[in-house]
């Protein structure tokens, strides 16, 4: 039986060029799109988030309006921009698309292209027309491999979907939400009052969040440009929450924690509630986002029993698909590959006597983290572009990891600083 070999990378958030697509490693996604022709792989499974749609330009002109009205609005040209954009990827797209499968499960910033024929359509068309084998899915149950491809937004409770619970209708995610929500009200007084465009670019990177504030008093050293950005922003985030879109939101999600918009806008406090409100709300995100995606993994694999799994299963993690599970159990899997974090992975996770695995396919967009309390050389500019090559011959599966990364000088600069690669690759088999 020959060896079949399937590519599963995710979170690339290629863009329209606009002020926040910063996707800028063109030439390394077509040398693997055509080392992957070469090698004759058999599929490439993008994980989620292949495209930034949500802060696009087309999205920003459309306004606040309702999700469901939003991709109804959307115009099939924002995908020909980006392709214009990036044509060097999208041409090595559909070379690959006419020798092997391209299969993209979208995500949080990409969700649009699933509820949007006239995007999906377009998408195909551009890459490679009707010929070319290409799928747009919400996750994939390979039954060749056995392996569960998902980029784990459905658990992350800021990022899926919900339901009215009176009329049933649809409700965006609050994450797109305010990404929405800040490019109008935080972005755009920003680049009005001249600021560095790179403000905008970078602010959205620093991980973890909490670090937010932090970077923004590094910035407002950095560069005299006469606004207090933190303050700036915990504003609009306070003025979002009493927005009515986050009240029925809050309403349907967290029902008994609801009267906490109140406290930002009419509280006797303030703002000072508010910031208050909003560092331990990114505080519990830090803490939520350590491995959360590993333990669904393990759910989703039988690591934590019967009742783990029907928790990972819950249709309330699907709700825009109307509850609709995966049709799998734990012992049909062999894998799970998520993306979502940003943080790349790979770990054997036994049940059932079996060993299986969980991988995170990370990023290639980059991250901005604080390395030295120090203000004066506090952050790092990084960039990891990693991919997960898994073989199969004869049922068995052989896991190669790929990884490079990408650094900028020690200390932050807004301009691009010299970059160093370094390239790991480890292997595994289950």
């Amino acid at each position: 039986m020959k060896e079949v070999k399937k590519i599963y990378l995710s979170d690339l958030h290629i863009g329209d060029r606009s002020v926040r697509d910063d996707f800028e490693f063109d030439k390394e996604l077509v040398t693997l799109l055509e080392k992957a022709v070469t090698e004759g792989i058999r599929e490439i499974v993008f994980v989620g988030d292949t495209f930034e749609l949500v802060a696009s330009s087309e999205v920003k002109s459309h306004g606040l309006v309702p999700y469901t009205v939003l991709t109804k609005r959307i115009s099939p040209s924002l995908v020909m921009r980006i392709a214009e954009r990036h044509r060097e990827v999208f041409s090595a797209l559909g070379e690959f698309s006419h020798s092997g499968k391209l299969t993209f499960v979208v995500g949080n910033h990409d969700n649009y292209l699933l509820h949007s024929r006239q995007l999906s359509d377009a998408l195909v068309t551009v890459i490679g027309g009707e010929s070319s084998n290409i799928r747009i899915l919400p996750y994939q149950l390979d039954r060749d491999f056995n392996i569960l491809a998902i980029h784990g937004h459905q658990y992350d409770a800021m990022n899926r979907f919900s339901r009215d619970k009176k009329t049933r209708d649809l409700i965006g995610p609050l994450g797109e939400y305010l990404e929405r929500y800040m490019m109008m009200h935080f972005d755009e007084i920003v680049l009005q009052k001249n600021a560095p465009v790179e403000i905008i670019q970078n602010y959205h990177k620093v991980h973890p969040t909490l670090d937010l504030f932090m970077w923004f008093e590094y910035i407002r050293r950095f560069y005299d440009i006469g606004l207090n950005l933190s303050d700036l922003w915990t504003r609009a985030f306070v003025d979002m929450m009493d927005t009515p879109f986050v009240r029925v939101w809050m309403k349907n999600n967290y029902p008994r924690l609801r009267f906490f918009s109140n406290l930002f806008v009419n509280g006797p406090a303030g703002m000072r509630i508010g910031n208050t409100i909003v560092r331990l709300f990114m505080t519990l995100r830090r803490l939520r986002r350590t491995d959360y995606l590993l333990q669904t993994g393990q759910k989703l694999l039988g690591a934590r029993g019967e009742k783990g799994y029907k928790k990972a299963m819950k249709p309330e993690h699907f709700a825009d698909l109307g509850g609709r599970t995966p049709e799998f159990v734990p012992s049909d899997l062999k894998g799970v590959v998520m993306g979502h974090n940003h943080r790349h992975s790979l770990r054997i996770i036994p049940s059932g006597g079996e060993y299986n695995f969980y991988a995170n396919t990370g990023t290639w967009r980059p991250l901005i983290e604080l390395i030295d309390k120090n203000i004066s050389v506090a952050f790092e500019r990084k960039t990891e572009l990693f991919y997960l090559v898994v073989s199969c011959y004869n049922g068995d599966l052989e896991l190669e990891t790929n990884h490079v990364r990408k650094l900028s000088d020690r200390q932050f600069k807004i301009a691009q600083g010299t970059r160093n690669e370094q390239h790991e690759t480890m292997r595994a088999s289950v």
